[in-house]
């Protein structure tokens, strides 16, 4: 796939009120400019393990990096990956020791959605501007490490956990539920369901996970178990599914203790 310079596109995005942004801007050349003004979605650069990134974009896969890189690692792939100038990402120390990665890029055609995915991998999120960020223009952009626990134990007190009904053997047999699920295959974690999710969605999206598996195209049968947020330790790691509003992922083994409910599921 041809890199794409866009810099032609965007005549004023050079324009800015902010101070920092300015700042940026000014010590570049026009032809600097050209070089970092470009559609993050072409990028396609050779697998490697020297990068994660490459092994992951531009499709990535959902989920997280097994490895829990340091900081300056991060910084240093996602550097790489986007041809970034040093002036452009760099580490800013915050209170209680803790460290954010702040990155000015350029908010042309999908970018802010390939860059948060970027990011999403090693397990950052986006923390600030909260405000409708200004396409065809640069920003800066402030990164955190952290999870979506908060924001999930916030909104849910339940979770559900679809599977297979000729499968809920399995629970009992290992006491726990299963990373391996047929109807979710999710880069080595457990995943679930919003517990506010309507019945009739999750029929419908077990619907089109089974049709889209042939392992299990013939099963109209499911055990929907309800889980109990308040029994999954404070401590576990959990993700919203950028992919699916109903979606949650976990690499913490949750216990059958979490269960409270068992159901079965016709569709």
């Amino acid at each position: 796939m041809e890199l794409k310079h866009v810099l032609s596109q965007y005549p004023h995005i050079t324009e800015t009120d902010n101070e920092e942004v300015k700042e940026f801007l000014r010590a570049l050349s026009h032809e600097y400019l050209e070089q970092i003004v470009i559609d993050y979605q072409r990028i396609d650069k050779v697998a490697s393990f020297e990068n994660p990134l490459t092994l992951h974009m531009p499709y990535l896969i959902n989920g997280y990096c097994s490895v829990n890189y340091q900081i300056d690692e991060v910084i240093e792939y996602i550097s790489s990956y986007f041809d970034m100038f040093p002036s452009q990402i760099r580490k800013q120390e915050a209170k209680e020791d803790k460290c954010f990665i702040k990155v000015c890029i350029p908010l042309v055609a999908e970018n802010i959605t390939v860059i948060k995915e970027a990011f999403r991998l090693f397990e950052y999120r986006l923390r600030t501007p909260v405000e409708e960020l200004k396409q065809g223009h640069f920003a800066w952009l402030h990164f955190e490490q952290k999870d979506d626990a908060e924001e999930i134990r916030n909104e849910e007190t339940t979770l559900y956990f679809p599977l297979p009904y000729r499968k809920r053997g399995c629970i009992k047999h290992f006491g726990h539920l299963p990373y391996k699920n047929e109807l979710f295959n999710f880069h080595r974690n457990i995943y679930l369901l919003k517990g506010s999710t309507d019945k009739e969605e999750i029929k419908r999206i077990c619907s089109s996970k089974r049709d889209d598996n042939t392992a299990i195209s013939d099963i109209d049968r499911f055990a929907l178990y309800t889980i109990a947020l308040n029994k999954i330790p404070r401590d576990a790691k959990l993700y919203l599914d950028p992919t699916n509003t109903y979606g949650i992922y976990t690499p913490h083994a949750i216990s059958q203790a979490a269960i409270i409910n068992i159901e079965e599921l016709k569709i």
